[in-house]
């Protein structure tokens, strides 16, 4: 079947987060810090905003399954007047280690559009010296760097893809951070000598109040359209333009800011929506600060039943409100679900099976994976699936499929693995 054919057309819901300014909330009362060192299950430390509290000091970050992380400093300073009630946070950097990449200081460069030329080692020590981590897929931008300065490549591109319901992150961080986003980009074109650039957006954005340009400075913004999930058309969509290397949004907006202004990666950029917020936006928080925090600084209209880390479709419910927010967390989302829905035996109507943008058969892998078929696992390729949740999303039955045939694709992962 067609790739355009399968899938789901979802109701997008971004607005209002999608037109509206960002704002930063900087100045949480509870941060987690990552932690440089990589030591194993370190003990989780957190640093509460209390005016006792003086000095710099270091603290250590629970895993939570990721395995990049890094360590600062936070210095959380006394008010310095009677009546001020926020404490002010200030990074510096990471403990002082050799950088494999030595940055030196790019002096009268302050339109990053406008730079002739960058070397590709200058490149690399600005992003090693501010540890930027890539949103898209967690590595750091360093070792992305290095694989595209190596050459075999003829087209870069911007990821401002958006396209799960609700998350706005992306390409809310392109349209109102242009200048920092597409600045980076643009340094990294002129250091690798490519001239082929521009930035991928999701366009079927049914209830958009803001159109997005079809260019910003000179940088082409081209559109994806199509139902749910989209990204095996991104890949064909690419191999039109040659052998494309892909970064994220954030990750170059932080390239442009460590260029400009010496600044540490230390903070994302984050969709807080859902029916139970009042007030619908993306926000600029630091890494580490809460869910619980970011939810109490957009307001909660109602008393949320079901809370989601990481997106719609993608990602997960959590039911501790502490956990903090990563590198590669896109949005905290809090819903009202007044009935409970209830979970049916399957009645085989195939739908998964159609929808599937694998080509893939949820339903009679969820059958075999509770009969404990390895085999069947095996011959029914559950390590194809790319996790994009819509089998989950249109069961009339609503069983847990996604969550289901993840866990066979790892059993497969592990078999084949170890057969190797």
């Amino acid at each position: 079947m067609a790739s355009w054919l399968c899938g789901e057309n979802l109701y997008q819901a971004k607005e209002p987060a999608f037109s509206r300014e960002q704002k930063e909330f900087l100045t949480p009362s509870v941060l987690y810090l990552p932690e440089y060192d990589e030591a194993d299950e370190p003990p989780a430390k957190v640093l509460t905003a209390d005016a006792s509290y003086q000095g710099s000091y270091e603290f250590e970050y629970p895993r939570l399954s990721c395995t990049t992380f890094l360590r600062y400093r936070l210095k959380a300073d006394k008010p310095k007047h009677e009546g001020e009630d926020a404490l002010s946070y200030s990074f510096t950097d990471a403990p002082k280690k050799k950088h494999k990449h030595e940055p030196s200081l790019l002096s009268n460069r302050q339109d990053p559009l406008a730079i002739d030329h960058i070397e590709p080692e200058e490149l690399l020590g600005f992003a090693e010296a501010a540890q930027i981590i890539d949103e898209t897929d967690g590595k750091p931008l360093t070792q992305k760097l290095e694989v595209l300065f190596e050459g075999g490549f003829n087209a870069l591109v911007c990821d401002a893809i958006d396209e799960q319901p609700y998350v706005s992150s992306n390409i809310n961080t392109l349209m109102h951070k242009s200048e920092e986003v597409l600045g980076g980009l643009s340094m990294i074109a002129k250091a690798a000598g490519i001239s082929n650039i521009f930035a991928l957006c999701y366009a079927d954005i049914d209830d958009a109040e803001t159109v997005i340009p079809h260019k910003m400075f000179t940088i082409p913004i081209k559109r994806v359209y199509g139902r749910y999930p989209v990204r095996d058309r991104v890949k064909k969509l690419l191999a039109k333009n040659g052998r494309c290397y892909v970064f994220g949004t954030q990750a170059l907006m932080h390239l442009y800011r460590a260029v400009t202004k010496k600044a540490v990666h230390n903070t994302t950029i984050i969709t807080v929506a859902g029916d139970c917020v009042g007030n619908p936006r993306n926000l600029e928080v630091r890494v580490g600060t809460t869910a619980r925090e970011v939810l109490e600084f957009c307001g909660l209209v109602k008393n949320p039943s079901r809370v989601i880390m990481g997106g719609s479709m993608r990602g997960a419910a959590i039911t501790d409100l502490d956990l903090p927010v990563l590198y590669t967390t896109r949005a905290v989302l809090a819903f009202e679900r007044p009935i409970e829905n209830v979970v049916l035996s399957c009645i085989s109507c195939g739908r998964c099976i159609v929808d599937c943008p694998r080509g893939l058969a949820p339903n009679y892998l969820y059958k075999q994976f509770n009969a404990h078929n390895l085999d069947a696992l095996i011959q029914l390729r559950a390590d194809r699936c790319i996790e994009c949740g819509v089998c989950s999303y249109i069961c009339p039955a609503n069983l847990e499929l996604l969550h289901v045939v993840k866990r066979a694709k790892t059993l497969v992962l592990e078999v084949k693995a170890q057969e190797e």
